[in-house]
């Protein structure tokens, strides 16, 4: 079997062991494209189109019908964790709602779906932690817990939410 030289003058590596080496590299590198994609999250979609905003259309946020809070956070706020807790206590007093949370700072299409539903119902700016159900927006630590339970009961008044 041929050899080739790494270094001039240095120790000789037989071909077959690079071809080995080549081969495992391409494996690797064939199987790690669609894991770093996997890791990089969706692709970003548009924040409206027609029939609705795709915030309304993807999450049912913003359209005050259909029953669902969206919770906006980020992994590194720590009011949005302070805040955590609470939520996880209000959807298991109220399993016939839909809870979402959606990350904003790492996700794109979750930050576009919040500028999107701030938009429509007039909230200037993005604000975490942030609640929407309906067409109710709750802001803040301090917001969220004073106000969403009520937000929520009445929704359920008006059969909004699904049974």
């Amino acid at each position: 079997m041929a050899e080739i030289p790494i270094i001039p003058g240095k120790k000789r590596v037989p071909v077959g062991k690079i071809l080995i080496a080549a081969a495992i590299f391409f494996v690797i590198a064939v199987l790690a494209v669609p894991a770093l994609a996997h890791l990089m999250g969706p692709r970003d979609e548009p924040a409206t189109g027609a029939g609705g905003t795709y915030a309304e259309k993807s999450f049912g946020c913003g359209s005050g019908s259909n029953g669902t809070v969206c919770f906006f956070y980020a992994k590194e706020c720590s009011h949005c964790h302070e805040i955590m807790p609470f939520l996880n206590e209000i959807a298991e007093k109220y399993p016939h709602v839909t809870f979402i949370q959606l990350e904003i700072w790492h996700n794109q299409t979750n930050r576009n779906a919040l500028r999107s539903i701030n938009q429509q119902l007039g909230v200037e700016g993005e604000h975490i932690p942030e609640v929407v159900t309906g067409t109710t927006v709750l802001l803040g630590s301090r917001e969220i817990p004073e106000k969403l339970e009520a937000a929520i009961k009445e929704q359920v008044k008006r059969k909004t939410y699904g049974s």
